[in-house]
């Protein structure tokens, strides 16, 4: 008894095999690069105060061009003449598919009498923070939404 083997079948039949193996490996290729990603993102953001850097400073002794020289440019300056340099960091968590998250918080406040000589240094981090409120909320400013008419008007306007 011979066995016939129609080649046309067989080679059919191997290749849908074939085909079926590449689409597996390129679906457990595709699902490793997802699950990869999935990983958490850590940001840190604003100006790290080393310690060494910190002890230089002397407090009735360090004036402004000291603390500068030191640390660096602030983060930013107190308003309307408070003597204040802010120099803030925050260390940021994105998990996938979820909110940024506040990791750490570190929030230096530095105050200056008139003399411009360093009179105080205080720390805001995660556990004194009930003095700093973050608000999620966006500013508003006037003409941040305009309607349908002012955008028509606009628009004739400009021609």
């Amino acid at each position: 008894m011979k066995f016939y083997i129609n080649e046309k079948k067989y080679n059919k039949v191997f290749m849908n095999k074939k085909i079926k193996y590449i689409y597996h490996l390129a679906f457990v290729f595709f699902l490793s690069i997802m699950l990869i990603n999935c990983e958490a993102k850590v940001s840190s953001h604003g100006k790290v105060i080393e310690s060494h850097n910190y002890n230089k400073l002397e407090i009735g002794k360090s004036d402004v061009y000291d603390v500068i020289r030191i640390l660096g440019k602030p983060s930013f300056m107190g308003a309307f003449g408070s003597r204040k340099f802010y120099y803030d960091r925050f260390i940021l968590e994105k998990v996938v598919a979820s909110k940024t998250n506040v990791q750490k918080r570190e929030l230096y406040i530095l105050t200056f009498d008139e003399n411009n000589v360093l009179e105080s240094i205080n720390l805001n981090d995660e556990k004194n923070d009930n003095d700093l409120k973050i608000i999620s909320e966006k500013t508003p400013t006037p003409g941040d939404k305009i309607t349908v008419i002012e955008q028509v008007l606009s628009n004739l306007r400009k021609k």
